[in-house]
């Protein structure tokens, strides 16, 4: 089993990761996978990170390609700001990619939104079991290693703080996958 938890945009590099990382043969004997995602991009300024979009396709396409999965579970988790629905094409950019994983028995997805008003065609054939809370929970964000921060801060001083925390944070992140990944880089023919 692979837990996959994280809040930054780069938390979606952590299976290309593990994939360079792996045989393709122990790969593929992955069954059960959960994606924890409390996400940094905010989906209403997903227009401005199309990065996190190729980065999300790019997630799915790999989980399609693992013949050993058996089960997944999504959690999307949005913590800043009120998110009644999502604008349709957001929607079709963060669902489209997870219609082509056919494989796992048990597939899930718990997302905080609402249906919009495209949902009902554009998942009528879903291969998952799709849960919508409707609310956005209240959470504390988690660093790694740097530490804890609040994300509901009421002062200017602190959203400065929160903004430096979180940037600093993105960045060893970064670099801290790029170091796991570069030895390896020769081993992928």
């Amino acid at each position: 089993m692979i837990n996959i938890f994280g809040q930054f945009p780069e938390t979606l590099l952590t299976l290309p990761a593990i994939q360079v990382l792996l045989s393709p043969e122990k790969f593929h004997k992955i069954r059960s996978l959960e994606l924890s995602y409390v996400g940094e991009v905010r989906f209403v300024d997903m227009d401005r990170h199309p990065e996190w979009v190729q980065d999300w396709a790019s997630f799915c396409t790999i989980l399609a390609s693992m013949k050993g999965l058996q089960h997944l579970q999504i959690w999307m988790v949005l913590y800043r700001g009120e998110v009644k629905e999502l604008p349709p094409a957001q929607e079709v950019d963060f669902f489209t990619p997870l219609l082509s994983i056919k494989r796992p028995r048990y597939f899930s997805v718990e997302v905080p939104w609402k249906a919009s008003p495209i949902s009902e065609d554009l998942l009528q054939d879903a291969p998952f079991t799709l849960v919508r809370t409707g609310a956005i929970p209240n959470l504390y964000g988690v660093l790694g290693c740097i530490g804890y921060y609040h994300v509901g801060s009421t002062t200017e001083n602190d959203d400065r703080a929160n903004r430096q925390i979180k940037a600093a944070a993105r960045k060893a992140r970064r670099k801290e996958l790029l170091s796991y990944l570069n030895p390896f880089r020769h081993w992928t023919g």
